[in-house]
């Protein structure tokens, strides 16, 4: 029996490597010759390289870039066997980088994120994946820009200073500076949000708050971006703000989407593409995806679906195995996925769920393991 184990993370207690990891071995525990394959999977956010490094391998390197708050850290970006350079802008500017109490979005900077694409264009990076969740910033990609040549001025012809609401004054973007090797090369894009980048479900209101926006300045950030997309429109011919994903990454997507040749793609389509994902499932007899907690959301584009999809293509069928499961969503679900599991009953508290949750994923692994040996 042939196994293809492709979870997300439990987020808050368990990383998709953890998670995968811990399903294989409860499958060894209840039967050694069970062949289990692990393609631990992530959205773009933290944890794509190492899920991408689980998966094929390759090579950590790490240099000095910028932080959100603009200290200098270590960060990595994992080139592949093949050579393709995955980035994870978590790494330079994501959102767990920064203490709560000291988050600021008038000042956090995607700066890094564009300092670690430059070192890995200098080292002759010509092939890309990035990853753009769980970013700490705001800036509609401001910094991003910046790192890699482009200069930005004020109708005066007048710089403009590095914080986010200098950008309400914005008036011309030079690109004559703008790194020509970003053009030379192929970007594929890993995001899962389909926001755009102003307004009611746009970057600043949806993904803020989280980031430390208040109503307070939530206004002057709207007006900061609104002004810079605007004059990004007028530069490429293209409202590129309004197109799903430009919000991403607190407009980081609309940056990439206006000045790089890059798609953004689901981030399920992208590890499976790199990962050679959907071969792997082909030749299993069960898929077994999972994520921290499943409901009816699950069901609106989240890994596990893409997950499923792939599997329906080569008629494989999948097991879901979450944190948690809604009870009122297991119908739903069920028309996607054949067995439905829970590591942890619905009704157990979440903070024991997570303090117990290598246990509670280990013992339903087992159960499942068992159950896939009697039918299949």
């Amino acid at each position: 029996m042939r196994i293809v184990v492709c979870p997300d993370s439990f987020k808050g207690s368990l990383s998709a490597i953890q998670v995968a990891t811990i399903i294989k071995n409860a499958f060894h525990e209840v039967d050694e010759t069970i062949i289990v394959d692990c393609v631990p999977i992530a959205d773009g956010g933290e944890g794509t390289i190492d899920a991408f490094s689980a998966s094929i391998g390759g090579e950590l390197r790490v240099v000095i870039v910028q932080n959100p708050m603009m200290e200098r850290i270590e960060a990595g970006y994992l080139v592949l066997p093949d050579g393709t350079c995955v980035i994870e802008m978590a790494q330079s500017t994501g959102l767990h980088l920064v203490k709560e109490e000291l988050r600021n979005p008038l000042v956090a900077t995607s700066y890094g994120m564009g300092e670690m694409v430059r070192h890995a264009l200098d080292a002759g990076g010509r092939k890309f994946v990035v990853g753009i969740g769980g970013s700490a910033t705001n800036d509609g990609g401001y910094g991003l820009l910046r790192a890699l040549g482009m200069r930005f001025f004020d109708e005066h012809g007048k710089e403009l200073a590095e914080d986010v609401l200098a950008l309400q004054k914005l008036a011309h973007i030079d690109t004559s500076e703008f790194d020509e090797r970003i053009s030379e090369s192929t970007w594929d894009i890993a995001c899962d949000v389909d926001n755009p980048l102003l307004g009611e479900n746009g970057a600043t209101l949806v993904f803020g708050p989280q980031k430390g926006v208040t109503k307070d300045i939530h206004m002057q950030l709207e007006q900061a971006l609104a002004q810079l997309s605007e004059v990004v429109a007028k530069q490429v011919g293209n409202a590129v703000h309004e197109v799903p994903g430009a919000g991403a990454a607190g407009g980081v997507g609309m940056a990439l989407l206006a000045y790089f040749p890059a798609t953004l793609k689901r981030g399920i389509d992208v590890v499976s593409t790199t990962t050679g994902l959907a071969e792997k499932i082909a030749r299993a007899d069960y898929v077994i995806t999972g994520e921290g907690y499943s409901d009816r959301q699950t069901l609106n584009g989240k890994a596990p679906l893409g997950i499923a999809k792939l599997a329906k293509e080569q008629q494989i069928p999948v097991a879901l195995l979450s944190g948690k499961v809604a009870g009122g969503s297991i119908h739903a679900l069920h028309s996607h996925f054949t067995i439905i599991m829970a590591a942890a009953d619905e009704q157990m508290s979440t903070a024991f769920a997570m303090d117990n949750a290598e246990d509670l994923l280990f013992a339903k692994a087992k159960k499942l393991a068992q159950q896939l040996r009697e039918t299949l």
